[in-house]
């Protein structure tokens, strides 16, 4: 009885719309906790999740946990792109019929275009390289129409500005990106400060507070153990590093601080002659590639075909060679630095990532020179110069989406034959240096800045061929059973021990750095380039933004002044950028409390 009061005193407390409000606050929690115990038990890849966990620590698992959170906001993304961009064209886009094969206007230069594109070639090589009938379908954006397209609602006639939702969309799915990696990594800073909250007692809670009670088989257990153990190994490890620090002389200081500034600069050598490489293989495959614009595939010999196909993906080879050979580099070289583990994990990953990030750069810029040219546009023309694509955008999305292939295909070379035969060497044969060379550990931030690595060419390409973002959930689908051949079957459990609370801030870190390099030339392609004239949805515009600008324009005069005045305020020159700033970390500071 004296149970039933209590749990009603609230309900006694309150009166009217509060205790409205009181029960609905009650329906909403359980609610919630219902569908979070529900969707816990439909979780993705649970068992597998539990079993490296299990075997490799909370640091690797979060790896995958991370992996997956990458696959879900790729659904999401292609999501909004499918229902707002694709799906409307598909439904209401209607073919004209004209004929424009001599016309050099720029009315028929969609018209010149397809009929261009849609010489047959060999369908294998055109689903390789994104030509031919890859290029006439909706995953690259010279599909897509810039025509209002119309359809009838009853007896009223509804229009759908298709240029104005792509430009929308393509700035909301930018927009659900950021503040999905915002919230991740203000979770994970989060649990750091949990975690450095409870930094003199952690012996304490990993030993008393990290059993899981809800266990309640033999296995489960077995690997309950294994990841407690792996917890207080790293503890142990790094309370080890920082007391061998602490007790360095001046003269060893003086000496790692030397190799420590020779070491960086032998680095940024490094990084400009990786970039200066991708320029000039860049421009000397196009300059080969030129050769065989004026045939046809089927006309080439087998030999010229091949050539063909290696010029094609010779820019998407050296990139991903290097990215594949320079991160060994920085890794021998950072031994003399003389940084402890999670240092030399930072260091690692920060050059690495500034590799792959400067390579795209690179390859932008690349492209860029090439879709540019100095000739005055007449306006009658569908092309200003030779040599330029009929259809640049299409072609940066064609770039990108080889890039995209090739990288992945190195993955299951790497991962399925080569590092699977080093392994097998290394068990079955009892020989020091194949032992050396065949034994692996899970190298986790190179993986991680493998997926991050494609998340970026994703953000980067998605302008330019919408359904990228499809292509990589499959892809990350894909990836994640890679990457669990690599770990379980390849790989060893690593003598440096990752938690979960330093991987999920490390991996958000890398990943916004990232999502910053991928939209400033979105953004630079926006609002400064013109573009194409023969395909897309902005075609006869002076850049992409002007269709916002046009768009705004129709609007009524009350919107328009509001709008120009924050423009020439205050709002729009520093402090404007100190007040998102400072709401961002606002935002950041209340999550963590």
């Amino acid at each position: 009885m004296t149970y039933r009061i209590r749990t009603n005193e609230p309900n006694l407390r309150l009166q009217g719309y509060e205790q409205f409000k009181w029960k609905r606050r009650k329906m909403w929690g359980q609610f919630e906790s219902r569908l979070k115990e529900s969707l816990h038990k439909i979780e993705l890849w649970k068992s597998a999740l539990k079993h490296i966990e299990g075997n490799y620590g909370t640091g690797v698992v979060a790896f995958f946990l991370f992996l997956k959170w990458l696959f879900l906001l790729n659904l999401v993304l292609f999501l909004f792109i499918f229902f707002f961009i694709t799906f409307p064209t598909l439904l209401l886009d209607l073919e004209k019929d004209t004929n424009c094969l001599e016309s050099n206007s720029t009315d028929c230069c969609s018209e010149k275009y397809f009929n261009e594109s849609s010489i047959q070639n060999n369908i294998i090589l055109d689903l390789v390289q994104g030509t031919g009938i890859l290029e006439r379908t909706v995953l690259f954006y010279g599909f897509y129409t810039n025509n209002v397209l119309s359809y009838m609602a009853g007896d009223v006639i509804m229009y759908y500005n298709l240029p104005l939702a792509y430009i929308c969309i393509a700035i909301l799915y930018f927009a659900v990106s950021l503040i999905a990696i915002v919230r991740s990594a203000a979770k994970g800073f989060k649990e750091r400060l949990v975690e450095g909250e409870g930094q003199f007692y952690q012996y304490c809670n990993l030993v008393f507070g990290g059993w899981d009670f809800c266990i309640h088989n033999e296995k489960s257990a077995k690997m309950k153990h294994k990841a407690i153990y792996s917890e207080i190994k790293a503890t142990l490890e790094t309370d080890k590093l920082e007391e061998e620090r602490q007790g360095r002389t001046r003269n060893e200081w003086y000496k790692i601080i030397f190799s420590r500034v020779v070491v960086n600069i032998i680095v940024l050598a490094i990084l400009g002659a990786c970039g200066c490489g991708i320029y000039f293989i860049f421009n000397f495959s196009t300059g080969q590639l030129q050769n065989f614009t004026t045939n046809s595939t089927l006309t080439l010999s087998t030999n010229e075909k091949f050539q063909q196909l290696l010029y094609e993906f010779l820019p998407s080879l050296t990139i991903v060679s290097l990215n594949i050979i320079v991160p060994f580099l920085f890794k021998m070289l950072i031994s003399f630095e003389k940084y402890s583990p999670i240092i030399v994990i930072r260091f690692t990953l920060i050059r690495t990532v500034f590799l792959r990030l400067a390579s795209l750069i690179v390859l932008y810029a690349s492209l860029l020179s090439q879709i540019s040219c100095d000739t005055a546009d007449d306006g009658l023309s569908c092309i200003k110069c030779d040599n330029v694509p009929v259809c640049w955008e299409t072609f940066v999305g064609q770039q990108i989406y080889k890039l995209l292939l090739t990288d992945f295909g190195t993955h299951i070379i790497i991962t399925f034959i080569i590092n699977f035969i080093r392994s097998l060497l290394a068990r079955h044969i009892d020989n020091k240096f194949i032992i050396f060379i065949g034994e692996q550990t899970f190298d986790l931030p190179k993986h991680a800045l493998d997926i991050v690595y494609t998340q970026t060419l994703c953000w980067f390409g998605m302008f330019y061929a919408p359904l990228l973002s499809l292509i990589a959930s499959v892809l990350f689908l894909l990836l994640f059973y890679i990457k669990k051949f690599a770990c379980l079957v390849n790989c060893k459990p690593s003598a440096v021990i990752y938690r979960a609370s330093r991987s999920n801030s490390m991996f958000m870190v890398v990943l916004l750095v990232s999502y910053v390099f991928a939209i400033l030339p979105i953004a630079y392609s926006v609002s400064e380039l013109t573009p194409s004239k023969s395909c897309g949805p902005f075609q006869n515009k002076e850049s992409v933004w002007a269709i916002i600008v046009d768009n705004f324009l129709e609007t009524p005069n009350w919107i328009q002044n509001i709008i120009f005045f924050f423009e020439y305020s205050w709002l729009c020159d520093t402090h404007f950028y100190c007040f998102t700033a400072s709401f961002v970390l606002l935002y950041c500071s209340k999550f963590c409390q």
